[in-house]
C-alpha cells in the first residue's frame, strides 16, 4: 500500500513540476501566437496582426491572448486573473513588449482589429512621434484599465 501512495504522489510532484515547468518559460518570455490559428480569448476572432496582438499569462500558467490591446483590457477588466506578466507588441517592429515597459497611443487614426484604436511602443519617444504624425494621445499602462 505504501508503494502506491509513494508512487501516486511522486505522479502529482513530476506533473506538477512539468507543468511549472513549461509555464514559467512563457513568465520569463512571450508567450507564443500562431497567428492566423489562435482565437482571441475575448472575441474569438482569430488573430492574424502581430502589431495589435496582446497576451497575459496568469500566475497559474493560463494564457490569455488577444487579437488587440483593447480586448485585453477589456477582458482583465472582466475577469480580474492573479496575473504575472502583460505582454504587447510594439507597432513599428512587432517586437513583444512587457506592457507595464511600453508607452500606448489612443488614436482614432489606427483601425485596430476590434476598434479600440490602441497601439504599443517600445519608447515614449516612439509614441510621441506616432501622435505627432497621426493624432491621438498618449497613455500609461495602468490608465488603460481606469476607463
Amino acid at each position: 500500500m505504501r508503494v502506491w501512495v509513494a508512487a501516486a504522489v511522486l505522479a502529482v510532484v513530476l506533473a506538477v513540476g512539468i507543468s511549472a515547468c513549461g509555464s514559467g518559460s512563457v513568465v520569463n518570455g512571450p508567450p507564443e501566437v500562431r497567428y492566423g490559428e489562435d482565437v482571441c480569448d475575448e472575441c474569438r476572432m482569430i488573430i492574424s496582426d502581430a502589431r495589435f496582438a496582446a497576451a497575459y499569462v496568469t500566475a497559474g500558467g493560463d494564457v490569455r491572448r488577444f487579437d488587440d490591446i483593447g480586448d485585453m483590457v477589456v477582458y482583465f477588466s472582466r475577469v480580474h486573473e492573479d496575473v504575472v506578466a502583460f505582454w504587447v507588441h510594439d507597432y513599428g517592429t512587432k517586437v513583444w513588449l512587457r506592457a507595464e515597459e511600453a508607452s500606448f497611443v489612443r488614436s482614432s487614426s489606427v483601425q485596430t482589429p476590434m476598434g479600440h484604436g490602441l497601439v504599443a511602443f517600445a519608447s515614449r519617444g516612439e509614441a510621441e512621434a506616432f501622435v505627432r504624425e497621426h493624432g491621438g494621445e498618449i497613455v500609461e499602462f495602468g490608465e488603460l484599465f481606469e476607463q
